[in-house]
């Protein structure tokens, strides 16, 4: 596999092994590189270009910042919910104050994803992955406190001092919140929410057959946001959900975060 130029660095889970001064052979965990749906689009497009003869070097990446590599299902369930989809199907709103899940892409496990999502109205929302499993259930349920989900509630409380029964922050196949987000660092409007989905298993150079897990890492505006889901059982789907409240989210392509360095970033 070619490292290529817009690959991204990132903790996700691979394994070197070491001996030590005793001659005990240990195992540590690694950075690699990602190899993303972006990457994969613009290499297509690249040979493309070279087979007509085209040698204008940026041209790939300005063809693939206008491509809506990620977008909601405009299905029967998403219907249901009455949730409005629009430009292409990557914006996802909710204009008739309904309840339920809206179902995303079908996530390539053969690829590493970098998902980003702005917040164009509303503050209170849901987004993460699921499985096959969680996908077959009722569309009017909260995806990632079923079995098969995971995902990131924000909501800001209406009132000071409330309590509600179920607070902003990371949810994994229950009800219970796994780990809560501060009301300070919750996404506001035009945020921009960053999902990194990671194949763990593979070796330092991306390559491998990996374990068919993933590793999952949000960032609010390009900064991480202090929690990760690690071990995912794929395949997954992308997922968001919508809690009778009017808001909506983007899902955008030409959106980068920002780099470390004159070619990549570690993440």
């Amino acid at each position: 596999m070619p490292r290529l130029e817009n690959r991204y660095e990132t903790k996700a889970r691979s394994t070197k092994w070491s001996q030590n001064k005793m001659g005990q052979t240990t195992c540590r965990s690694a950075k690699r590189a990602l190899y993303t749906k972006w990457d994969s689009i613009k290499e297509s497009v690249s040979e493309c270009l070279i087979a007509i003869n085209c040698q204008i070097p940026f041209l790939a990446d300005e063809i693939v910042k206008y491509l809506p590599l990620y977008s909601w299902e405009d299905c029967d369930k998403t219907r249901e919910v009455k949730v409005v989809l629009d430009h292409h199907n990557t914006i996802a709103a909710n204009h008739n104050n309904s309840f339920g899940a809206v179902l995303g892409q079908r996530l390539n496990p053969k690829l590493d994803h970098i998902i980003n999502v702005q917040v164009v109205d509303g503050v209170e929302f849901g987004i993460g992955v699921c499985n096959t499993k969680n996908i077959k259930m009722a569309a009017k349920r909260d995806f990632m406190c079923e079995k098969g989900g995971w995902g990131y509630y924000n909501y800001k409380p209406k009132y000071v001092g409330m309590k509600p029964k179920y607070p902003c922050g990371w949810y994994s196949e229950t009800h219970d919140c796994v780990m809560r987000q501060e009301e300070t660092d919750i996404l506001g409007l035009h945020d921009i929410l960053t999902m990194v989905i990671a194949r763990e298993g593979l070796d330092s150079t991306g390559r491998g057959k990996g374990s068919g897990k993933h590793s999952i890492r949000y960032y609010k505006n390009g900064v991480e946001m202090g929690f990760a889901f690690t071990g995912l059982q794929g395949p997954l789907s992308l997922c968001c959900n919508f809690y009778f409240m009017k808001s909506a989210i983007q899902i955008l392509s030409d959106h980068r975060l920002k780099r470390r360095g004159p070619t990549r970033m570690r993440i």
